[in-house]
């Protein structure tokens, strides 16, 4: 499964930064290299880019593959009290304590998952949505 999702945390409906010292403690084990504002990661089933790593602001974790990476991405979340935001989907969470803080468009459709492996199942019942062409040829 590939599928890029934003990780970002919020207060009262605005976005906020990160707390990226838990992100890099987060991240180290699995660093395959950096570039500015790109970290790499290699897992053994798989990777990601994490844009976004290293600046102020929210990540965006690109390319995934593989399964031990959701793991992770649901630690980052957890840590930093953010939401995981999909690519023209709905919020998910890892602590349901969160929720009011989600802007109020987002807060009734959240999901909670507790693992990677139920991110993964999130993710699936949230298909990116795309735009189609209406009218005739």
């Amino acid at each position: 499964m590939s599928r890029d999702v934003f990780i970002q945390a919020f207060r009262r409906g605005s976005p906020v930064f990160l707390r990226h010292a838990s992100v890099e403690v987060l991240v180290a084990p699995y660093l395959l290299a950096t570039r500015t504002g790109v970290g790499s990661v290699l897992m053994t089933d798989g990777g990601a880019e994490i844009w976004g790593y290293g600046d102020d602001g929210g990540l965006a974790v690109v390319g995934a593959t593989g399964s031990e990476i959701w793991d992770l991405v649901v630690a980052i979340a957890r840590a930093n009290g953010a939401a995981i935001i999909p690519v023209g989907g709905t919020p998910i969470v890892a602590d349901a304590g969160i929720i009011p803080d989600l802007p109020p468009e987002g807060r009734s459709a959240a999901v909670v998952v507790g693992s990677g492996a139920e991110l993964i199942e999130a993710l699936a019942g949230q298909e990116p949505h795309v735009p189609r062409e209406t009218g005739t040829a």
